[in-house]
This record gives C-alpha cells, sequence and structure tokens, in this order.
C-alpha cells in the first residue's frame, strides 16, 4: 500500500473566516486598551460570542500576536506602495508619514506598544524600508553618515512614537502625519547644495 501525502486542513469556513477578522478588527481598534480589556468585552465588540473568540485563539497573546501580525502586515504594504510611489527620499517620506499616521489612527492597539517596535526591528520587517533606504543611500538622497540599516530602524521607530502622539489630548492624523514627516526628513534626507 503506497502512503498518501499529507493533505492540507481546509479553509475555514466563510462565516469563520469573516469573525476571526471581526475580531482582529476589534482588538486593533482598541486605542491600546486590550491587555485591560476583558476577553468578554472583545468579544462584545466583535459582535461574536467568548466561544467563536476562543475557537479562534486560545489565549489573550495567541490575540495579539495575530493582531500585531495583521499591524505589521498592513505597514508592510504601506511601505511598499510609498516606495512605489517614486519620487525622491522626501516624496516617499512624506507619503510614508501621511499613510502611517492613518494606520496609526485606525490601529489604537499600536498606540503606547513599544515592545512592537523592538519586534519590527528584531524581525526585520522593516525590510521594504531597508531595501528603500539601501537604494536612496546609494544614489545619496539620504544622509551618509547614517547607516541604511540605522535608518530603516529608526523609521519604524518614528512610526511607533506617532502611534503614541496620538493618544494626546488635542492631537489629529494631519498634525501627526506633518510632524512625522518633518522629522524623518529632517533626520534623514541629505541636506541639497
Amino acid at each position: 500500500m503506497t502512503p498518501q501525502p499529507p493533505t492540507d486542513p481546509p479553509s475555514p469556513r466563510a462565516d469563520a473566516q469573516r469573525n476571526r477578522r471581526r475580531v482582529l478588527e476589534a482588538v486593533l481598534a482598541s486605542a491600546g486598551e486590550v491587555r485591560e480589556l476583558s476577553l468578554d468585552e472583545i468579544a462584545r465588540r466583535a459582535g461574536v460570542g467568548r466561544s467563536t473568540l476562543f475557537r479562534h485563539f486560545a489565549t489573550r497573546e495567541e490575540l495579539l500576536l495575530a493582531a500585531t501580525a495583521q499591524a505589521i502586515e498592513e505597514g508592510q504594504q504601506i511601505a511598499r506602495a510609498a516606495i512605489a510611489g517614486g519620487g525622491g527620499a522626501a516624496e516617499v517620506l512624506t507619503r510614508l508619514s501621511r499613510d502611517i499616521a492613518r494606520l496609526a489612527a485606525r490601529f489604537g492597539v499600536l498606540r503606547g506598544n513599544r515592545e512592537l517596535a523592538a519586534q519590527l526591528i528584531a524581525r526585520g520587517e522593516a525590510d521594504p524600508l531597508l531595501e528603500w533606504a539601501v537604494a536612496a543611500h546609494a544614489r545619496g538622497e539620504l544622509r551618509q553618515e547614517l547607516s541604511p540599516r540605522w535608518i530603516a530602524d529608526m523609521l519604524v521607530v518614528l512610526a511607533m512614537a506617532s502611534a503614541d502622539q496620538l493618544r494626546e489630548p488635542g492631537s489629529d492624523e494631519a498634525e501627526v502625519a506633518a510632524m512625522l514627516a518633518a522629522t524623518m526628513i529632517g533626520a534623514f534626507v541629505a541636506p541639497t547644495g
């Protein structure tokens, strides 16, 4: 008898996928309070039952890791889109700042989550930024006394700081985007002339 190759498990039903997304969106929108929220409250905000939440995420940590992974993926998509838009370093950083502020406003879980910046850097999640920084550095668009790795890592740190800034009373997305762009451009773009 020939052994059969293992088969992949079937993909979850559409309603199960939808429920999982709803739970993740509830966590991502939690304005940094997710560690203080009960799992019952997270389930309520997601519009699902507690048992549904636990079918998808056995622990709070598993839920936070999944939400963080989604935020990382969207952050990478934002970086790729900002880079794909072309232009000089200042233009790329301005687009990146605007879109990062939008992401930070949408994903409250990023606020106050300093460990996430460390995870992003340690796991190499800044890679789209690193690839861009290497190329822009080689073209002389970025300050030559700073390494591309340093620039990419600091862009992640500044992006995380922008999420914290959105917690401040009176702070808004456009203001944070403008401050982030000014900081990134001032710190990393090579002076001209």
